[in-house]
């Protein structure tokens, strides 16, 4: 976040957020040098630098510290949902927009987690962390899992996730010669609804795929899942 002081608030502002590990801009004069010190005492950082000095200098190193060390979880491909012991429903997700998302993270200095589904070719990267996942279910523990652990600073949650499964499980194989085969289909928990119940502070980011619907339904769909 950003927050803003302004001259008379210089001295109390420093105290107010003490002891949260913030990177803090302060001007290179003698005023600034003296909240710095403040800032160094009570456990926060101070970058040095304002729009009359230093100010490129400082905002670059700003943008540096943004970027490097975050813990970033990211979900990509389809999920599996058993229609028997053999067969499943899926979808025709290639998991594309998350191993490029994964790479360009990896590529600012981010630590990177991909929760990557049943996708058709191999993806190998030793910087970064790989957890697979076939079915609808094993994401779903996967996910609650990691985000109890607030262990991630931003999700980006780009998995196709099934939308329905099958009512009925069966346990065996369907015999494949029956003439005709009738699936009733039930919806499934929407993972992406309890992505804050888990973690109430990550940095979420969601993607929806819908079709003629209105911008306005789009945006109330949204703030209903954060």
């Amino acid at each position: 976040f950003i927050l803003s002081l302004w001259h008379c608030n210089a001295f109390t502002g420093p105290i107010l957020i003490r002891d949260m590990d913030l990177y803090i801009l302060i001007s290179q004069s003698r005023d600034g040098e003296l909240i710095n010190r403040i800032v160094k005492r009570f456990n926060n950082h101070s970058v040095r630098g304002s729009s009359s000095k230093g100010g490129i200098q400082a905002l670059k190193v700003l943008i540096k510290i943004a970027r490097e060390g975050k813990r970033i979880l990211i979900t990509a491909g389809p999920t599996w949902v058993p229609i028997d012991k053999v067969r499943v429903i899926s979808n025709i997700s290639t998991g594309e927009t998350g191993i490029l998302l994964a790479k360009e993270a990896k590529r600012y200095g981010a630590d990177v987690t991909l929760i990557l589904g049943p996708i058709q070719k191999n993806f190998l990267d030793k910087s970064i962390k790989i957890i697979n996942f076939k079915f609808f279910e094993e994401l779903k523990g996967i996910l609650r899992e990691k985000l109890i652990s607030k262990n991630f600073d931003v999700l980006i949650h780009s998995a196709a996730v099934s939308d329905y499964r099958p009512l009925e499980y069966y346990r065996k194989k369907i015999r494949s010669n029956l003439e005709r085969l009738n699936l009733i289909l039930k919806p499934t928990e929407k993972i992406a609804d309890n992505i804050k119940k888990y973690d109430p502070k990550i940095f979420l980011v969601v993607f929806k795929l819908e079709f003629d619907v209105s911008k306005d339904r789009l945006i109330k769909r949204i703030y209903e899942i954060l």
